[in-house]
């Protein structure tokens, strides 16, 4: 298999020759919604591809070859559904098309891997269910679920405290994708910390903990090269769970 991971960037026939070598099937997870006033609604979409293209070279370092799917950019996303630009999914929805590309995606390939970095346990669940459908349906498939520590600990403190388009976020749009953060923006805003309590305590939506401008946290310390590390934790992460998925297949 050549170096070119990206299903979308292939032809039929390329594809057709890959699988000959029983790829494992990557499908980013991302979401489109309000990501802060300094980070564009395809955040997560442009983070889950960058982490599962590094995700799909480490596989292939370890002799599992891997292609990346299409990334499916809308998920569950109701607690920004006030800022504009959000499309949110009802959780079944989530559930029904990730259920659906897996069935499909299983037909040709080795095994599927749903790469999100959501902590929200709505997402998670529906993410979660998708696969328990697919695999009674006869499909080899699993996600990232980075809500178990395990997975957690290595991306630091800002991941684990679920901050949103806050310094773990920001950090890594500024090592895959600077030129789409707005860092003027950026370095003006103030921290958020207080509206982290109010989600934990109840409040359903990023505005009615009062994050009024879409993000929770400090986006004026986040770092590329911090960015840079998460995303390698991110990939390193994928392709154990690959590698565990598939055991003694592998």
């Amino acid at each position: 298999m050549s170096d070119n991971f990206l299903l979308s960037e292939m032809a039929w026939t390329e594809i057709d020759a890959a699988l000959g070598e029983r790829p494992v099937a990557i499908l980013p997870l991302g979401s489109t919604q309000a990501e802060g006033p300094h980070l564009p609604v395809a955040a997560q979409t442009v983070i889950a591809c960058a982490a599962a293209q590094r995700g799909a070279a480490k596989l292939k370092a370890r002799r599992i070859p891997a292609l990346v799917l299409p990334p499916l950019p809308y998920s569950l996303a109701d607690s920004t559904a006030d800022f504009a630009g959000t499309v949110s999914l009802k959780p079944e929805t989530v559930t029904a098309v990730l259920r659906d590309i897996c069935q499909a995606t299983a037909k040709r390939f080795r095994a599927v891997i749903i790469v999100h970095l959501g902590l929200d346990p709505r997402q998670i669940e529906a993410v979660k269910l998708a696969v328990e459908e697919a695999r009674k349906a006869g499909v080899s498939a699993c996600h990232t679920d980075f809500g178990k520590k395990r997975w957690a600990e290595p991306l630091g403190e800002s991941f684990a405290l679920g901050e949103h388009a806050g310094t773990f976020t920001t950090s890594l749009m500024m090592a895959v994708a600077p030129e789409r953060v707005r860092d003027s923006v950026r370095i003006s805003l103030a921290p958020a910390d207080g509206p982290q309590a109010a989600m934990k305590k109840g409040a359903r939506s990023l505005a009615e903990a009062g994050a009024e401008d879409g993000y929770i946290g400090d986006p004026t310390t986040a770092d590329a090269e911090d960015g840079e590390a998460h995303l390698e934790a991110i990939a390193e992460a994928v392709a154990l769970m690959v590698m565990e998925h598939l055991g003694s297949k592998a």
